[in-house]
């Protein structure tokens, strides 16, 4: 439940800048990240060998993982910024469920900081929708928020193109298939402005590339020229994925 007088209360003891953004601790000096040194070692960067397709972290010689090999990608490519595991899990699901929405700010530098070492090329920067109820049930869409920061840094216009137009099932039982088939028909696009536009796709985490793959071709169908994927976290392959 929202408390905005415990929010300012918190901001009061806690102000940003200050003290880490995500141990709370107090910062010896301004840092770029608002992030003490004990908590960026703990954080999983996804910063190993990755599938040229996915991200996804990769422990063998293969260019692609399972999920790439065994899927068509509607989208280019996709980078993240962690592995979905440890501290960055904790980070991502307190700013996804807990109202922690200052995190937005970390996850976004961070994510813009990908967007410019994989040297991706995007004319829009548009994100990965979500229900109008859902979206008054959690009160923001995270995708959205972080969407917008790294427009704003990468000096891109932040496009609302997806819709979603239904409530999609649960997924976190499911494989990847079976993602992929309970996601058809869930998301539309009716932006002309795409057209011929190189598009890039903010979503918090990838974890089969169903979401990704659908918004992606939506996004084609509209007109995108091509579509990159962006995400905070990437989840590693496991059997039950694929």
């Amino acid at each position: 439940m929202k408390n905005p007088i415990l929010n300012k209360a918190i901001d009061a003891v806690f102000p940003q800048n200050e003290t880490c953004d995500v141990c709370l601790e107090e910062l010896p000096y301004k840092t770029r990240l608002n992030l003490c040194s004990s908590c960026l070692e703990k954080l999983p960067f996804n910063d190993k060998k990755v599938c040229l397709c996915c991200g996804a972290p990769m422990d063998n010689e293969a260019d692609y993982c399972l999920r790439c090999m065994d899927t068509k990608r509607s989208f280019d490519k996709c980078r993240s910024v962690f592995v979905y595991e440890g501290l960055a899990k904790k980070v991502l699901l307190s700013f996804k469920y807990g109202e922690k929405k200052y995190l937005k700010n970390l996850l976004a530098k961070l994510m813009t900081d990908k967007y410019l070492s994989e040297r991706f090329e995007a004319d829009v920067v548009t994100f990965v929708p979500m229900t109008k109820k859902e979206q008054r049930k959690r009160g923001y869409n995270q995708s959205e928020l972080l969407a917008r920061e790294i427009a704003n840094s990468l000096s891109l216009e932040c496009r609302p193109s997806l819709e979603k137009v239904k409530e999609s099932p649960e997924q976190k039982s499911l494989s990847a298939k079976e993602r992929a088939e309970n996601l058809k028909g869930v998301f539309s696009c009716s932006d002309a402005a795409l057209k011929g536009k190189r598009v890039l796709l903010i979503d918090d985490v990838f974890t089969t590339g169903a979401t990704a793959n659908e918004c992606s071709s939506v996004l084609l169908k509209a007109g995108a020229s091509n579509v990159l994927v962006l995400t905070a976290c990437v989840t590693a392959l496991k059997p039950y994925m694929v």
